[in-house]
């Protein structure tokens, strides 16, 4: 509706400012190649230049170029200074190696002392303990040796004659008689058996006789 209602003046403007956008933006698109165009061509005379001044040598620019080149690379004293300490620091690592081996192996020494000594340690505990037991034993049978003794001690001395014969082992007897009271055993002496008297009345007498010198 509103196009139906413009003048043909109006049309004819319309169209002129669209044709002058369409010519502009023509314009810009070819300045912007023609830049694109001109940068490349400066760009490949740049190279072509710098090609043919080195193909040639002109002003010794090889020399100049392969110093350029050369700037970073290092002389051969900075090789053999980076080489001298390339060395130390091997020469380091190693000496620390062999420090970090040598305690290593002083560790293990001193772990196997001490295995050694533990291992030792337990076997005196283990004796130790063996001879307190032992001991324990020995303070049990003494004790109810010493209760055997007094209880013989208080019988009737024909009943512990009898008693004593039948125990049949002279060297047990012996020990018993020499224990008691020695009026208490020479009483039981006379009611024992003659022939196991006669032997721990012998028994007894050697242990009494000291050695010969």
């Amino acid at each position: 509706m509103q196009e139906q209602s413009k003048t043909p003046t109006q049309k004819n403007k319309t169209t002129k400012n669209r044709s002058v956008s369409k010519k502009v933006v023509k314009k810009k698109k070819k300045k912007k190649s023609s830049g694109g165009a001109i940068f490349s061509i400066l760009l490949l005379v740049i190279i072509i230049v710098v090609v043919a001044v080195l193909y040639f040598d002109v002003a010794g620019s090889k020399q100049i170029l392969a110093q350029v080149l050369e700037l970073d690379k290092p002389t051969e004293e900075q090789l053999a200074e980076l080489e001298t300490r390339r060395l130390d620091v091997v020469a380091k690592e190693e000496e620390q190696n062999g420090i970090i081996f040598t305690n290593n192996k002083v560790t293990k020494e001193l772990e196997e002392k001490e295995a050694a000594l533990t291992k030792i340690e337990e076997q005196q505990s283990k004796k130790k303990k063996e001879l307190e037991d032992l001991q324990n034993e020995v303070d049990l049978e003494n004790k109810e040796f010493s209760a055997t003794v007094t209880m013989f001690e208080m019988m009737d001395a024909e009943k512990a004659a009898k008693a004593i014969d039948q125990m049949g082992d002279a060297d047990a007897i012996t020990k018993l008689l020499t224990h008691m009271d020695s009026e208490k055993a020479s009483e039981v002496l006379n009611f024992m058996d003659y022939k196991i008297a006669a032997e721990v009345l012998s028994l007894i007498l050697i242990d009494e006789v000291p050695p010969a010198e």
